[in-house]
């Protein structure tokens, strides 16, 4: 498919041929697997919306994973205070 063929792609309302949620989904859910990102998620996602994605999170991930990163998540977004630049 062209870029051209995708911008002109129209939303149906359709999960199942939506390619702009089905590429935001398939984002998400592949955040958890790069231990740098993960490592960093904190810094970018308030603690109600890592826990929204939980279910995408949990796609790629055992349940052991999957609490790790949250308590990681947790326990570094306490520790973090934003700076400006």
């Amino acid at each position: 498919m062209t870029l051209k063929a995708q911008r002109e792609q129209p939303e149906t309302g359709d999960a199942e041929t939506d390619l702009s949620g089905a590429v935001a989904v398939g984002f998400i859910e592949s955040l958890p697997l790069d231990q740098r990102v993960s490592d960093d998620l904190y810094r970018w996602l308030s603690v109600e919306t890592f826990e929204g994605c939980e279910s995408l999170f949990r796609r790629h991930l055992s349940e052991e994973e999957y609490r790790k990163l949250h308590s990681d998540f947790i326990r570094n977004k306490k520790g973090f205070t934003m700076t400006a630049y």
